[in-house]
């Protein structure tokens, strides 16, 4: 019998729990749709000593409890990130959203309970090391509706630049059998390390709506039959 294999080689992503899509990502007016794409490994790179505002529709007012911010990898690491809602026809800085002086790629931005965020509209405002030009991969934004805003999962980087996603600790381990290849059947998989009740959703990695979504029971989730993967 072959050992199980990691559910990473799947083409398609698993969260603990659901974020939400923006209607639109515009920089200077200008759709940047690589920014909130699922995918790590497109990007948007800026221009040396020019600070981005990235803008975030996200479509009707919804509350919301943070955001993970990928940039970079250095030297286009953004040092500088300020997170704005839109609030009552104006923009409102959220304080618990600030860094200055930032060396980390990847980073969670948590919207405190002394500031309730319920808005229609983000705005980052990024600015990137002297002398380089910034580079935004990925923002999710995560709604109260999903609970706590699950641990940060910073996929280490390879030699060709891409996420090597089981070098990094902080990504949960999961594992399906061989058989579960076969297009049109039903998905089992294990998750050894995941409390039994946590939410899973499983898409396409293409991006597009969920496939399905369930909650881990005996450290076991799986889908229904279907022709999607």
């Amino acid at each position: 019998m072959r050992a199980p294999l990691p559910l990473l080689l799947l083409p398609v992503l698993l969260s603990a729990a659901e974020s939400l899509a923006p209607t639109a990502v515009t920089i200077a007016g200008q759709p940047v749709p690589a920014v909130a794409d699922g995918d790590r490994t497109t990007a948007w790179t800026g221009t040396a000593g020019v600070p981005v505002d990235l803008i975030l529709d996200l479509g009707p007012a919804v509350r919301l409890n943070g955001l993970h911010l990928h940039t970079g990898p250095a030297p286009g690491v953004a040092q500088q990130v300020t997170v704005q809602a839109w609030l009552q026809d104006r923009w409102e800085e959220i304080p618990s959203a600030t860094l200055e002086g930032n060396t980390a790629a990847s980073v969670a931005l948590l919207f405190d309970g002394t500031f309730e965020v319920t808005t229609s509209r983000l705005r980052l405002h990024l600015v990137g090391a002297p002398g380089a030009a910034p580079m935004v991969r990925e923002v999710t934004v995560w709604p109260a509706s999903a609970g706590a805003v699950p641990a940060l999962a910073t996929a280490a980087l390879g030699k060709n630049g891409k996420p090597v996603l089981g070098d990094d600790p902080r990504i949960p381990r999961l594992y399906l059998n061989q058989s579960g290849f076969n297009l049109g059947k039903p998905k089992r998989f294990t998750a050894p390390t995941l409390a039994d009740g946590t939410p899973f959703t499983v898409r396409p990695a293409r991006g597009g709506a969920p496939v399905t979504t369930g909650v881990i029971r005996g450290h076991v989730g799986g889908t229904k039959a279907t022709g999607h993967f």
